[in-house]
């Protein structure tokens, strides 16, 4: 009994890139995937629009911690009120609380003009304080309304 040997093959020579059927099926694989990224992405890009435009036509939503403003401090001074609130020049020896304006954050100069609130005692600078009452009716330190609420502008 006379055995044959098999073939033998060089495995270095085998080549997969010669074989049509693994093109196909590789780009088959690249192209869904492809198709599947580009679908992720638009249906991505819907949702986050829909969202939006949701949000822009449904009315705010108050922040839980968030109340409203009492009608004293709602609106601005007039400027006749304004100008009823005592002015008084600065100096060391001058009972105000804090030496430096909560507004501006620079420090009081000794002669400077200052606007000192009636109901909390707290200074600001003329320019500074004069323009936060245009457009509140509290102190920006404390909160506290300058004005009762039948007092109101």
């Amino acid at each position: 009994m006379r055995v044959t040997p098999l073939p033998t093959t060089n495995m270095t020579a085998l080549n997969y890139t010669d074989d049509p059927k693994l093109d196909r099926a590789m780009v088959v694989v690249l192209a869904s995937l492809l198709g599947a990224l580009l679908l992720v992405v638009a249906v991505n890009a819907i949702v986050r629009c829909i969202l939006r435009r949701i949000r822009r036509l449904s009315p705010p939503v108050p922040e839980p911690g968030a109340a409203a403003l009492p009608p004293s401090t709602a609106a601005g001074l007039k400027e006749d009120v304004l100008e009823q609130i005592p002015v008084v020049v600065y100096k060391s020896e001058v009972d105000i609380f804090g030496t430096e304006c909560p507004i501006c954050l620079t420090e009081f100069n000794e002669g400077q003009n200052l606007r000192l609130l009636p109901r909390c005692s707290h200074g600001f600078h003329l320019k500074c304080i004069d323009l936060w009452l245009l457009s509140h009716s509290s102190c920006p330190t404390c909160r506290r309304p300058l004005l009762d609420d039948d007092d109101t502008p």
